[in-house]
C-alpha cells in the first residue's frame, strides 16, 4: 500500500492496482464561494484534471473542503469507471 497526502484532509491510497482518493480538495472552491478569508493555506499538490487513475473516491462529509464539487465533477468526468 502507498499513501500520499493531498493537502487539507485528503489522501491518495494505492492498494495493489486499486487507487482510492479520500476527501480530495484540489480546487479553490471554498475561497471562490465564501471569500478570500477562506483561502487555502497551501496550494493543491495536483490539479483535478491530473487525476486520471481514480477507481474510488470516498467523501467523509459534506463540507466543501471534503466534498469539493469542482474536484469531484472533473474526477468523475475523467475517470468513467470510478
Amino acid at each position: 500500500m502507498s499513501l500520499s497526502h493531498l493537502g487539507q484532509s485528503g489522501f491518495r491510497m494505492q492498494l495493489g492496482a486499486t487507487v482510492v482518493y479520500v476527501d480530495p480538495y484540489l480546487s479553490d472552491c471554498v475561497e471562490r464561494l465564501h471569500g478570500p478569508g477562506l483561502r487555502r493555506l497551501r496550494p493543491a499538490p495536483v490539479r483535478p484534471e491530473a487525476v486520471l487513475d481514480a477507481d474510488l473516491v470516498l467523501v467523509s462529509h459534506a463540507h466543501l473542503d471534503h466534498c469539493d464539487p469542482d474536484t469531484l465533477s472533473v474526477v468523475a468526468r475523467n475517470n468513467p469507471g470510478c
